[in-house]
């Protein structure tokens, strides 16, 4: 992304994203947000929103896509890692017909609860988890707050019982 950006015409280096690191999170990897911040600084944007709608985000002109695993190959290493396997946000993905491939493969739960996850989507998420004999989690998909924008939503947002935290323990137990 950030050679794209340069051949935009906008100057922006790896040194300034990696400058963007907050202290207590310095073995994380930058992304997104990080080159957002800089681009900020440097006038280009007013806003991370504007920052992702402009250059950042799937339809951004310095959009690249990213080198990724299979989901199989996830689960795989999830699991070796003595992890529950957990679909985040299905509603997000629209292919449903992926989640009896991954229940194959070992996937142990599925996102109910997510801020992007309209009601209709949490009970058909939820009755999928049913007949699946799935685990149905939440989560906020917090990613920070940056110059005055939430990513996605506040922690503490979606929640689950503790039942099923109890349950994703015993999962690889």
């Amino acid at each position: 992304m950030i050679g794209r950006l340069n051949e935009l015409g906008i100057e922006i280096t790896i040194e300034e994203v990696m400058a963007k690191k907050r202290r207590d999170s310095q073995k994380k990897n930058v992304g997104r947000p990080h080159i957002a911040e800089v681009l900020i600084d440097k006038g280009i944007v007013n806003t991370m929103n504007e920052a992702f709608d402009k250059y950042l985000g799937k339809k951004g002109k310095a959009y690249v896509t990213p080198d990724h695993i299979s989901p199989f190959a996830a689960i795989d290493m999830i699991h070796q890692s003595g992890g529950a396997a957990v679909l985040a946000h299905p509603g997000l993905y629209e292919q449903d017909d992926l989640i009896s491939l991954l229940m194959k493969k070992g996937l142990d739960g599925i996102e109910i609860s997510h801020p992007d996850h309209p009601d209709f989507k949490k009970r058909h998420y939820l009755k999928m988890t049913r007949e699946m004999k799935l685990l149905a989690t939440a989560g906020s998909d917090f990613h920070g707050e940056r110059h005055g924008s939430m990513y996605h939503a506040p922690l503490g947002t979606c929640t689950v019982n503790i039942e099923v935290l109890k349950d994703l323990r015993s999962v690889r137990s």
